[in-house]
Parts: C-alpha cells; sequence; structure tokens
C-alpha cells in the first residue's frame, strides 16, 4: 500500500463496516485465546465508539460467554456515556494523542485504545499486531490502573 515512500489513498480511506468487524472479532479471538483458562473462563468485551476521524475501542475483560463487539456509531444512543468516557480520557491525556497514532489509556479496570480510522489500521493483520502488543505488555509490566 505504499508507492515510493507515500501512503496510496485506499490505505488511508475510512475503512468499511466489514473491515472494522474483522478487526474487532480478530482482536477479540486472539486477546480471547489468550485468557483461555478452563477453570476460569474469561471473554473481552469490545465496543468501539466512531467519530469522524478516529474510534476509540473499549476493552473489558468479562467472566461471561463471548459476545460479539459493538461498533457505535455517532448517531446510536449508547454513544453519549462514550463521547463522555472518550472526551474526559482525551483531556487528561491531549497531548501523546499528537505524538502516539495508537493511543493506550488504562482506566477503572478497562483498556482504551484510540486508532485512526485509515483503513491501513484496521486489517486483520493489524488486529493481530494490536493483540500481541497489548499481550507483550501485560506479560512484561503491570500497567499502573489510573481512576480517570
Amino acid at each position: 500500500l505504499k508507492v515510493k515512500g507515500k501512503v496510496t489513498k485506499e490505505a488511508i480511506r475510512r475503512p468499511s463496516s466489514d473491515e472494522l468487524t474483522t478487526y474487532l472479532n480478530t482482536l477479540q479471538r486472539r486477546l480471547d485465546c489468550f485468557m483461555q483458562n478452563d477453570a476460569r473462563p474469561a471473554s473481552h468485551q469490545l465496543s468501539a465508539v466512531l467519530d469522524s476521524k478516529s474510534a476509540m475501542i473499549e476493552i473489558a475483560l468479562h467472566e461471561t460467554e463471548t459476545l460479539p463487539p459493538r461498533i457505535i456509531e455517532p448517531e446510536d444512543t449508547d454513544l453519549a456515556e462514550f463521547a463522555r468516557v472518550r472526551k474526559n480520557l482525551l483531556k487528561q491525556n491531549s497531548q501523546w494523542i499528537y505524538f502516539n497514532r495508537r493511543l493506550r489509556i488504562y482506566s477503572k479496570g478497562k483498556l482504551y485504545l484510540f486508532k485512526p480510522l485509515q483503513r491501513i489500521q484496521w486489517t486483520a493483520r493489524q488486529a493481530i499486531l494490536d493483540a500481541d502488543d497489548l499481550i507483550a505488555e501485560a506479560l512484561s509490566t503491570s500497567p499502573e490502573i489510573t481512576d480517570a
């Protein structure tokens, strides 16, 4: 998708609903596979809140059956609570969004992953890479949980 160091318009266009769903399903499966434990089944619940240029993915661990990821568009009624959380998290970490294209914030036992709405960031392969990064971080350090 790069030509002489430049990214094509196809690579940076808004991902389709199918691409978003594929990314979220792949991310969820990869994280759930890591957490498999016969004694205590657990799954990750993913919700993605979209705006015109970016998305916030909320990842929460549940000791329940796997639920499909949710994609919340701006016109959805659930958006108000997510918009409030997103606004507060970004306000507290505003300087980092300019330097980190994939900002991660841990707050109140949940992980919030911020990503630009560019197709190149929403492929199944990118979901595997993102999950592997999250798993590696969890294994190597204990991230501080904030009460944002």
